[in-house]
């Protein structure tokens, strides 16, 4: 009986350490483009800086004012945060934050899937190896060792994490990650009312399963 507890507590332990593995918080530079080639190139020279919460491969938070986890409790995301977004890959469905305009509150939407073309060009960025691609006016380095299907906002659907992407389209703009980082808080919502979608199927019942409380 001792060892069968032994054995029970070893799997615990071991399934935390897993989904530890499995979070990320990753820090953006981000920067519009107001001229021709103008890339930043220190991490002062970004406009400002964006935080990236992944909690496994079911969620993820953007905080476009950099909000930082509550200590106390370690979770992130009870702060209104005006433009920021949550992702639900496995529903493809994402939670936008509007507060400043009607309707107000947490916005459904379906993401959009990008017909990306992988390309075989490689570079290193905040320490992992990244491969590109490129759709729309757009191209994007993705690292395939870090989670599948997340991004910067909008920007997912590539084989691993997009951690760079230079745009020349309507918006040009460009954003690099500046720290990638193993582990990240709990990912919570707003106290704040959810609007389904306006043409298809809403998942929010789907949504609100992916979070404690």
């Amino acid at each position: 009986m001792k060892w069968k507890y032994i054995f029970i507590v070893f799997c615990l332990v071991f399934s935390n350490l897993l989904y530890a593995q499995e979070n990320y918080t990753i820090v953006y530079g981000y920067s519009s483009l107001t001229f021709a080639n103008q890339i930043p190139l220190r991490p002062n020279d970004f406009d400002r800086k964006d935080i990236l919460y992944i909690n496994g491969d079911s969620l993820s938070f953007l905080s476009v004012s950099g909000q930082r986890p509550k200590k106390k409790r370690n979770e992130v995301g009870r702060q209104r945060d005006q433009h920021s977004s949550y992702y639900f890959p496995k529903l493809n469905r994402s939670l936008e934050e509007s507060f400043y305009a009607e309707p107000s509150g947490l916005l459904e939407y379906k993401k959009k899937n990008f017909d990306w073309v992988l390309h075989s060009d490689t570079m290193t960025i905040a320490g992992y190896f990244c491969q590109s691609a490129v759709v729309d006016g757009m191209k994007a380095w993705y690292a395939p060792s870090l989670p599948a299907s997340f991004g910067h906002g909008y920007l997912v659907g590539l084989p691993g994490t997009i951690l760079m992407l230079e745009s020349r389209g309507e918006r040009a703009y460009f954003l690099k990650a500046l720290s990638v980082k193993k582990g990240a808080p709990h990912i919570v919502l707003p106290k704040a009312k959810i609007i389904p979608i306006k043409d298809g199927e809403s998942k929010i019942e789907e949504m609100k399963k992916y979070f404690k409380d």
